[in-house]
């Protein structure tokens, strides 16, 4: 299991979205939510998480799994 997830990078990859995605915004606030109240993240999680991001923000290039 792993308690980090790369809020930086996310923010970054948003910014670098135009115009702003507001489904990229709204991953990152709840993503945040679940850190700031010590949400320990699976590995799993980290994965979906950084694949919907990739995918949202046009760097997905193919499956993680």
């Amino acid at each position: 299991m792993s308690n980090v997830i790369q809020l930086d990078a996310a923010r970054q990859r948003r910014e670098a979205v135009s115009p702003q995605n507001p489904i990229l915004n709204a991953l990152d606030t709840l993503a945040l939510a679940l850190t700031d109240h010590d949400h320990d993240w699976t590995d799993e999680e980290c994965r979906l998480y950084e694949t919907a991001v990739s995918y949202l923000s046009g760097d997905y290039k193919g499956s993680d799994w």
